[in-house]
């Protein structure tokens, strides 16, 4: 982890008894493999908010996944603008941008104070292990992100912004039930510039779009608080 990321201790949860287990990389592999990984990884490492994990460029040493909190991946341009990837919630993996040519593409900063594991590449990575499992696992992650990468430019051709918005908060609706947490009431760990950014619309529409879409009487929003009234409306407002 980049020496810009601050940890703090935290209390180490083993992999086995993890609770999100069955969302993590290792969740599927047998306890046998995931015993020969325990003292590699780092486990749930406290970073403040606003800390990075790595830097577009650096050597990728490590893949992280979110035990808890919220993380964003993002490019800068020459002229220092940014472009938002993606938005990392619990039980996610970060990183794999870093697989391919040994250093990654893309900067990850945490949005919330957040526990992130890290799992060395090296260990995952090495030819003489025997996690037999765990080449396939990787592959359907890494097939996973590219397919919500597709989705979203899909996104972003397609639909008008009110359009893209609905949709975003569609998405992380079914994630944050997918972890066991509330389908309709959920905190924008992100900002509305970031949201903007990533939904290629003006900084400003996001606010608008939000109080419209109130308005009708799909969502209600207390600052960074959403609570989705009515999913049946949103998912009508997309395919209208």
């Amino acid at each position: 982890m980049t020496n810009s990321a601050l940890c703090t201790p935290h209390r180490r949860i083993k992999c086995q008894t993890c609770a999100l287990r069955h969302l993590c990389l290792l969740g599927h592999l047998p306890g046998d493999d995931i015993d020969s990984l325990e003292q590699h990884i780092q486990h749930s490492q406290l970073i403040q908010r606003g800390k990075y994990l790595f830097f577009s460029g650096e050597p990728a040493h490590s893949l992280y996944a979110v035990h808890s909190g919220s993380v964003k991946t993002y490019l800068v341009d020459n002229a220092g603008n940014e472009q938002v990837i993606g938005f990392h919630l619990t039980g996610e993996l970060i990183g794999l941008d870093g697989l391919d040519e040994g250093h990654h593409l893309v900067s990850a900063r945490t949005l919330e104070t957040s526990s992130i594991c890290e799992i060395p590449i090296t260990e995952l990575m090495n030819p003489g292990g025997k996690l037999h499992g765990l080449s396939s696992r990787l592959l359907r992650i890494a097939s996973h992100q590219l397919r919500e990468d597709e989705e979203h430019l899909f996104w972003i051709g397609k639909y008008n912004p009110e359009q893209r918005l609905a949709l975003f908060l569609l998405n992380l609706s079914e994630r944050y039930q997918q972890r066991g947490f509330s389908a309709t009431e959920f905190n924008l760990s992100m900002s509305r510039i970031d949201i903007a950014n990533y939904l290629a619309v003006a900084g400003e529409t996001i606010s608008r779009m939000l109080l419209l879409l109130q308005q009708k009487g799909l969502i209600r929003v207390d600052r960074k608080l959403v609570r989705l009234d009515n999913l049946n409306g949103l998912k009508e407002l997309v395919s209208s």
